[in-house]
C-alpha cells in the first residue's frame, strides 16, 4: 500500500468551533460533555441519559448559501449536517496550503463521506402540503459526497458510506484504497454525526448501549455504556510521492498513513451489536513494525462517542497533538483501574518518528486500524515583511485576520501572497485588504471584478529622480524605463498580471496608448516621444507658455475669442488648459487673477502644446513619424481617443498612425468628454510619474474609483506597492509576486492562527430555524395554504350565502397532518378532536332556487340539496355527499367517493335542522372511529 500523506484538516466538535478550539479543550483537560438543555427539555428523563456532547449554540444551524451557489429554497430543505460539511470541506482544504481551485473539474480528486442518516428528512418530508422535492437533493444520504463534489467540481469517485459508528473508517480506508490503486491523487473525507431528537438517543437506551451517567469511561473498570456526541470533520489526504502540487505555501504533511485495514466480526454470539476482541486482535496483528509498547487513548472520553465522524475525531486528535508536540489525556480514567497497561494514558507526549496506532471499534462489529508515521515538526514560520494581501467573507473576518498576522509577531508575506493569488479572482471573498508594517487598510466589500481604466498623464507630471527607486530595485521597469510610462505599465503586467480593459491618454500621454494597445512596440513609442519632444528646440520654437485655468471649456472660448489664445486642454468641467505665444498667455491670465479665477502657469519648456504655434512643425513631423510608423492599424475600441471627438467620423481617427499623433499633438485635448465614455464600472488607474489628473477626473467622474500609481517627491517603489494594495482593495484581480514555494518542507511557513483565521463565513443572510423533530410543546398552530384555482378547487362547491368556506372537516386534516409531522408519527388523536369554525374566502356563488320536496318516506339527494339552496348553503357536485335522507331524521345514505374529509363534510350536514332557518356548524368530534 502506498504511503499517504494526511495535509489538512478542520471540524466541528463539542463546545469546539474549530480544530484548534477542540485541541485546546483536549489538552486542558475540559469535559466536553454537558447536561444542560441546548437540544430538548429533560422530559425524559428516566428514559434518556441528560448529558451528551452538543455543538455550540446555533453553529448547526447556521450556513453562507451564497458561498457555496445554493439558492434558498435548497437551503431551506438541506440537511444541516451538509452545511458544516460544506464548511469544513472548505476550512480543510485551506490548512492544507493546497490550491482547491486548480484541482477543479480533475478526475483525480475522491470524496468520502461517512454518515449514519439525517434526523431532518422524515421532517421535512411528514407534510405533502410542505414537500418542494429539494428534500431529497438536500437530505438523502448520496447527496452528501454528490453535492461536495458539484461545488468544488470534483469527477473522481464520490461516495457516502453508512456503517454505522464505522462510517467515517470506512471512507477513510476507500480513500487509501483508491489513492493506493492510483486511481485518484487526492481524496477529501468527511465524516459527520448531529443529534437533534432525543428518538434516536432513547432507541440506543433501550439497546443497553449508553451510559447513565452520561460519560464514556474508556479503560477504566467503571466503564458502562458511552454518551452520544456531535461531530463534523473533514481531512484532506494525498499521495505521499505526488509532484507538482498545486501549494501557495510550503507545508509537510501532519502525518504519513503507512497502511490501512479492515475486518468484520461476522457472527458474535452475544448479538449483532456487539464487538469482537478476537476479529480486533487479527486486525491488529497486521499492523507490522511495532516492536515497543504503544501509548493508547481514547478521545471519547472527553467529547464523547460522535458515531459515524469519530473515526476523523480520533484521527483529528492525533494530526493535532503530532503538530503541538503533547498527547492530551483521557478523562474519566481512574489509577486504580484493574489493567497495569494503561499507564501515561492521562499525559503522554508523542516525539518524532514515532507511530500511532488508532484503533476504530463500532456497534455492528466492523473495525479499522491505521498506523500513523509522523515525520512531522512543529510547524514554523518566515521571514517578516512588509505589504501582506488579505482577502476575506466578511468585514470581521478581514479584521480577525489581520489581527491574527499581528498576534503573531511576524509577517508571512511570502505565503499570504501566494494564497492571496489564488483567491484574486473568487469574488465571494470580497472584502479585501492590506497589511502594511502591521497597519490595516481595509476597502469597501465588493462583488465583481472591476474594469481597469489606465489613463496616461502627459505634460506636467514629470520631475527630478522620478522612479530611481523603481530603476534601482525593479528589472523589469529598468528594462523599459526609457519611456515612464511603458515601465510602469510592463510591471503592472508582468509582475501583477494588470491588463487594462480600457486605456485613455491626456495629451503625450496618447504615446504610451499606442503601446499600452498594442499598435506599436515599446521602440516606436520612445521615437514617436523623441521626435515630438526634439523638433521644437531644434527648430526654436520655444517662447510660447501654457497655463492651467479654473474655467470650462466653453468660458475659454469666449474669452479667447479673437486673440492668439487658444483652449489647449478641456481637462474637466471646470478646469482647463490654454496656451499660446508667451505675451497673450500673460495678459490672459492678468485679467484671470483680477477677477479672482485660478491660473497657475505651467513649465514645458517654452513649447505652447496643442496651440497653432506649433503648425510650422508639421510637415517635418509628420515625416519623422512616417518612418516610425510605416504600417498604421486600426485601433482597438479600448483606446478612448481624446485627441478626436468621440463621434469623429474622421479617417485619422481610426488608424494609429503618424497622422493621428500629429493631430493629437497641434488639436486640443478632449479629455472631458473621453472620461465621460468611460463605463460605470471602472476603475481609473492613472500611468505616469505624478498624480496630476486625480483632481480632473473626480470632477469629470465622481462615481468612479481612482488610483495613482506615483506621487512626486514620494519613493516610487513604495508608491507603486502601495497603488497595487489599493487596487486589490477595490476589487482588482491582483497577482501578487513572491518567493517559490518551499520543497520538502519540514513545516508549514504559515502557523495555524493565519491558516484558521484564512476562512471566515457570511451566516447574515440566511436564516432558518433550528428543527428539532419530536420536540413537543404546547399552543402548537398547523397553517396550511389553499389553491382554490387549483388542486384544491373542489373546495369552491362548498359555500353559504355564495361565499365560498373552508370545510370545519379540513380542520381535521391540518391537525393530522401537523400531529404527524411535528412529533414524527403515525398515531393521530382519536378523541375530542376540537373544530374550528368554518373559513370564508369570498367567490360569487350562484342564484338559489326553490324546489318542492315530494311526500315519501325519504328525500334524494337532489330534494335534499335544493332544501339547504332555500337556507342559502351551496353545495357544489363535489360536496353533495347525501343519496337518500329519511323524512324522520333517523338515517340517511351518503357516497363515498374515496376521500374522507368530504364524507366526513356529509355527515355533518345531515346534522343540519332544516327549516329553522339556523346553520349549524359542528364544533368538535367526541370519538374518530
Amino acid at each position: 500500500m502506498l504511503p499517504v500523506d494526511i495535509c489538512g484538516l478542520s471540524g466541528r466538535f463539542p463546545e469546539s468551533s474549530s480544530a484548534s478550539e477542540f485541541y485546546c479543550n483536549l489538552i486542558s483537560g475540559v469535559d466536553m460533555v454537558t447536561a444542560d438543555e441546548r437540544k430538548w427539555k429533560h422530559f425524559m428523563q428516566n428514559e434518556v441519559p441528560r448529558r451528551c456532547g452538543k455543538f455550540k449554540e446555533g453553529e448547526l444551524f447556521s450556513f453562507d448559501p451564497q458561498f457555496f451557489g445554493v439558492h434558498g429554497q435548497q437551503a431551506k430543505k438541506m440537511d444541516p449536517q451538509l452545511y458544516k460539511l460544506l464548511e469544513v470541506s472548505w476550512e480543510a482544504w485551506t490548512d492544507s496550503c493546497i490550491d482547491v481551485r486548480a484541482l477543479r473539474d480533475s478526475n483525480r480528486v475522491g470524496v468520502y463521506t461517512g454518515i449514519c442518516g439525517s434526523e431532518v428528512h422524515g421532517y421535512y418530508i411528514s407534510n405533502k402540503h410542505d414537500i418542494t422535492g429539494y428534500e431529497q437533493t438536500g437530505c438523502v444520504m448520496a447527496m452528501t459526497a454528490n453535492r461536495l463534489s458539484f461545488f468544488y467540481s470534483f469527477r473522481g469517485p464520490s461516495k457516502t458510506c453508512d456503517t454505522a459508528c464505522s462510517s467515517a473508517a470506512h471512507s477513510l480506508h476507500d480513500a487509501i484504497a483508491d489513492i493506493t490503486a492510483g486511481r485518484i491523487d487526492y481524496a477529501l473525507v468527511l465524516g459527520s454525526c448531529h443529534i437533534l431528537a432525543p428518538n434516536m438517543t432513547l432507541a440506543f437506551n433501550r439497546l443497553h448501549m449508553l451510559s447513565p451517567e452520561g460519560a464514556c469511561k474508556a479503560f477504566d473498570a467503571a466503564g458502562n455504556g458511552y454518551v452520544r456526541s456531535e461531530g463534523i470533520a473533514a481531512i484532506v489526504l494525498k499521495r505521499a510521492d505526488l509532484d507538482n502540487v498545486p501549494q501557495w505555501a510550503g507545508c509537510s504533511p501532519y502525518a504519513t498513513i503507512l497502511n490501512c485495514g479492515v475486518n468484520n466480526d461476522g457472527f458474535t454470539k452475544e448479538g449483532v451489536t456487539f464487538p469482537s476482541r478476537h476479529a480486533q486482535l487479527a486486525l491488529e496483528k497486521q499492523a507490522p513494525g511495532r516492536t515497543e509498547p504503544v501509548q493508547i487513548g481514547s478521545v471519547k472520553s472527553n467529547m464523547g462517542h460522535c458515531e459515524g465522524a469519530s473515526c476523523l475525531a480520533s484521527v483529528v486528535k492525533l494530526c493535532l497533538a503530532l503538530e503541538y508536540g503533547l498527547m492530551p489525556g483521557n478523562l474519566h480514567y481512574h489509577p486504580d483501574t484493574p489493567n497495569p497497561e494503561s499507564e501515561g494514558l492521562r499525559d503522554g507526549t508523542l516525539k518524532a518518528g514515532q507511530r500511532i496506532q488508532l484503533q476504530q471499534a463500532i456497534q455492528s462489529g466492523t473495525a479499522l486500524s491505521d498506523d500513523d508515521d509522523d515525520p512531522v515538526g512543529m510547524r514554523g514560520k518566515s521571514k517578516q515583511q512588509s505589504v501582506i494581501p488579505l482577502a476575506a467573507r466578511t468585514a470581521e473576518g478581514l479584521v480577525y485576520l489581520a489581527k491574527a498576522e499581528r498576534a503573531d509577531g511576524a509577517s508571512f508575506e511570502d505565503p499570504l501572497r501566494r494564497y492571496a493569488n489564488t483567491a484574486a479572482t473568487d469574488m465571494r471573498l470580497g472584502h479585501r485588504g492590506t497589511l502594511t508594517d502591521g497597519v490595516l487598510k481595509a476597502g469597501s466589500a465588493v462583488t465583481q471584478a472591476p474594469e481597469v481604466w489606465y489613463v496616461f498623464s502627459g505634460n506636467g507630471s514629470q520631475w527630478s529622480k522620478m522612479g530611481l527607486t523603481l530603476l534601482n530595485s525593479n528589472a523589469v521597469f529598468h528594462h523599459a524605463v526609457s519611456t515612464f510610462q511603458i515601465g510602469l505599465v510592463d510591471v503592472l503586467q508582468e509582475e501583477h498580471g494588470v491588463v487594462p480593459d480600457g486605456i485613455l491618454g491626456h495629451s503625450a500621454g496618447e504615446i504610451a496608448c499606442t503601446y499600452a494597445s498594442g499598435c506599436c512596440t515599446k521602440e516606436q513609442a520612445m521615437l514617436i516621444a523623441y521626435h515630438r519632444g526634439r523638433l521644437p528646440t531644434e527648430r526654436g520654437i520655444t517662447t510660447g507658455l501654457m497655463a492651467a485655468t479654473g474655467l470650462s471649456a466653453d468660458q475659454v472660448r469666449e474669452r479667447t475669442a479673437g486673440t492668439n489664445v487658444v483652449l489647449a486642454c478641456d481637462n474637466s468641467p471646470t478646469s482647463t488648459t490654454v496656451a499660446g505665444p508667451a505675451d497673450d498667455v500673460k495678459r490672459f491670465l492678468k485679467d484671470l487673477e483680477a477677477e479672482d479665477i485660478f491660473n497657475r502657469v505651467l513649465d514645458t519648456n517654452g513649447v505652447p502644446y496643442h496651440s497653432s504655434v506649433l503648425q510650422p512643425l508639421l510637415p517635418e513631423l509628420t515625416e519623422s513619424l512616417n518612418k516610425v510608423i510605416p504600417n498604421p492599424v486600426e485601433r482597438p475600441s479600448s483606446w478612448l481617443s481624446a485627441a478626436f471627438p468621440l463621434d469623429s467620423e474622421d479617417p485619422k481617427a481610426a488608424m494609429c498612425s503618424a497622422a493621428y499623433q500629429v493631430h493629437s499633438y497641434r488639436s486640443p485635448v478632449l479629455f472631458t468628454g473621453a472620461v465621460k465614455a468611460i463605463p460605470k464600472n471602472a476603475l481609473l488607474v492613472e500611468i505616469g510619474p505624478h498624480s496630476i489628473l486625480r483632481s480632473p477626473l473626480r470632477q469629470s467622474r465622481p462615481d468612479l474609483g481612482y488610483v495613482g500609481t506615483m506621487k512626486k517627491g514620494d519613493c516610487a517603489a513604495k508608491t507603486l506597492a502601495t497603488a497595487v494594495g489599493d487596487m486589490w482593495r477595490q476589487g482588482v484581480p491582483i497577482q501578487w509576486t513572491s518567493g517559490p514555494v518551499p520543497t520538502n518542507a519540514t513545516g508549514t511557513e504559515v502557523p495555524r492562527s493565519i491558516r484558521e483565521a484564512l476562512t471566515s463565513w457570511d451566516r447574515t443572510l440566511f436564516d432558518v430555524p433550528m428543527v428539532i423533530p419530536n420536540r413537543p410543546g404546547p399552543g402548537v398552530k398547523f397553517e396550511r395554504m389553499y389553491d382554490l384555482g387549483g388542486e384544491d378547487s373542489y373546495i369552491c362547491d362548498h359555500a353559504i350565502d355564495g361565499n365560498v368556506f373552508i370545510p370545519v372537516t379540513h380542520g381535521t386534516d391540518v391537525v393530522c397532518d401537523g400531529v404527524l409531522k411535528k412529533y414524527n408519527s403515525d398515531r393521530l388523536p382519536k378523541e375530542n378532536v376540537p373544530l374550528r369554525d368554518c373559513q370564508q374566502y369570498d367567490k360569487p356563488g350562484a342564484d338559489s332556487t326553490g324546489v318542492s320536496p315530494e311526500t315519501h318516506d325519504h328525500l334524494t339527494g337532489e330534494h335534499w340539496y335544493g332544501l339547504c339552496e332555500r337556507q342559502n348553503l351551496q353545495y357544489g357536485p363535489k360536496f353533495q355527499m347525501v343519496a337518500k335522507y329519511g323524512v324522520d331524521r333517523s338515517w340517511c345514505d351518503l357516497k363515498w367517493d374515496r376521500n374522507w374529509i368530504i364524507h366526513l363534510d356529509g355527515v355533518f350536514q345531515t346534522a343540519d335542522r332544516l327549516g329553522d332557518h339556523h346553520v349549524h356548524v359542528a364544533r368538535g368530534m367526541r370519538r374518530l372511529a
